[in-house]
């Protein structure tokens, strides 16, 4: 079981780094508060190590503040160059990420052979609590759900949404390298042939298309081949 001391001294160190970041992006704390959707005491109290975020809420501030996750967990260095990124709507996001995380979490423990009897005392939670948590119904604090992770034999990695919030370009295009990587061979070498961009213009146009236009299309495909 993780000792208290161990999850304060941790959240101490997250809140440091959040801080940091915080200002050298020149971000109040309103504007983290907004993205969290909560107030700014919630983030006030995460800088001094006095609350915990989730993965989620500090996947979600990484992008905010334009620094890699590893950062705020204590484990990359900034990056030189800041970079501007899109908005996104975090309350989504994180919702989403919160259900994932669950499976995940579920899966790990199904895929050991344990129960929620048997892995929730480990943690201090009921078992009550630990199904909530697998059905994204609960948060879990991100330095609870490494504690989780290793119980569970699970890498950490594995919960960071690395293709969803990329902290900079070159993460994404290290994210987006790693995808193609896993294609078909036939599929990757098209792909990557740039005689057939037209084609995959077609491809990505038609998957925009509501479906009626679509039968409709088809339709008409078959009037002209027969």
């Amino acid at each position: 079981m993780i000792s208290q001391e161990e999850i304060l001294t941790r959240n101490k160190i997250i809140g440091v780094l959040l801080r940091s970041a915080r200002l050298r992006a020149e971000v109040d704390v309103e504007e983290c508060a907004q993205v969290l959707s909560s107030d700014s005491a919630l983030v006030v109290r995460a800088e001094e190590g006095e609350t915990e975020l989730t993965l989620p809420q500090l996947e979600s501030l990484a992008r905010v503040l334009q620094v890699p996750l590893g950062y705020l967990l204590g484990e990359e260095e900034l990056p030189e160059d800041e970079q501007t990124l899109e908005s996104l709507p975090f309350d989504d996001i994180m919702t989403i990420r919160r259900k994932i995380i669950g499976v995940i979490l579920r899966q790990a423990r199904l895929e050991s052979g344990r129960t929620l009897d048997d892995v929730a005392p480990a943690m201090g939670y009921t078992p009550e609590y630990l199904a909530r948590v697998e059905l994204g119904q609960a948060k879990i604090p991100v330095v609870e759900l490494g504690a989780l992770a290793r119980a569970l034999g699970v890498p950490f990695d594995r919960f960071i949404a690395r293709d969803i919030i990329a902290a900079t370009p070159e993460e994404r295009n290290k994210s987006d390298l790693q995808r193609l990587a896993h294609l078909p061979p036939q599929v990757r070498e098209f792909v990557l042939q740039s005689i057939n961009v037209p084609y995959l213009q077609v491809a990505i146009n038609l998957s925009q298309m509501p479906a009626e236009t679509l039968r409709q299309i088809a339709t008409d495909l078959l009037e002209i081949t027969y």
